[in-house]
């Protein structure tokens, strides 16, 4: 099962973070299909699902990989 909101998540994970709070602008997240996708009409931001990120050692980004920047504020 997917934690939809916070209260949803009874402990921390055993690796990694839950993060909370992102926003997708000019695209969304497909909660239906998993994908990002084309962002709805009039909707200039799109809220995130809860994401866990999980730490690996050594991570090499594959070149086919688009590293996505995150902002704090919607000021650039």
């Amino acid at each position: 099962m997917e934690a939809e909101t916070p209260d949803d998540i009874e402990e921390a994970p055993e690796d990694g973070v839950y993060v909370n709070g992102l926003f997708m602008d000019g695209a969304r997240f497909n909660r239906e299909e998993g994908i990002i996708d084309d962002q709805i009409p009039a909707e200039l931001y799109s809220k995130m699902p809860i994401i866990w990120f999980k730490p690996q050692i050594d991570y090499v980004r594959d070149v086919e990989e688009y590293g996505c920047p995150c902002y704090k504020t919607g000021k650039r």
